[in-house]
C-alpha cells in the first residue's frame, strides 16, 4: 500500500480485540497451565468464521510470555496444523502480535 501523492509507502495499522469467546478459551487455557502445570493436553472448539486463527495466535504469544513464580514455563510454543493456507494465516497473525509484521509477498520466490 503506498501514497500516491509522495510515492511512499504507507503502513495502516489497527488493534483487534478477542470477542468474548476467544477471551475466555485464552485465559482458560493459561490458567490451567498456571494451576496445572505443562504437560497437560487442551481442546478449544471452534465453528467456521469464529475466529480460530486469532485465538491461537493469542494462546500461543500468551503461553510463550508465561511465567510462573517468577519462572519462565515454556522454552517454546509449536503449532500443528494440517492445511497450508491455516498455517500462513497462523504465522501472519503471531508475527502481527509479535510486533513484527512481514508482507507475505516477501516470503515467495
Amino acid at each position: 500500500m503506498g501514497d500516491v501523492a509522495t510515492g511512499t509507502a504507507v503502513r495502516r495499522t489497527s488493534m483487534l480485540f478477542p470477542r468474548s469467546h476467544q477471551r475466555e478459551a485464552v485465559t482458560g487455557i493459561v490458567e490451567a497451565v498456571k494451576e496445572e502445570g505443562v504437560g497437560q493436553r487442551y481442546l478449544i472448539e471452534h465453528s467456521a468464521g469464529s475466529g480460530k486463527t486469532n485465538t491461537i495466535s493469542w494462546t500461543v504469544h500468551r503461553l510463550a510470555r508465561l511465567h510462573v513464580d517468577d519462572r519462565k514455563v515454556f522454552d517454546s510454543v509449536i503449532v500443528v496444523v494440517d492445511r497450508t493456507v491455516l498455517d500462513s494465516q497462523l504465522q501472519d497473525a503471531i508475527r502481527q502480535i509479535d510486533g513484527h509484521r512481514q508482507d507475505r509477498r516477501d516470503d515467495q520466490p
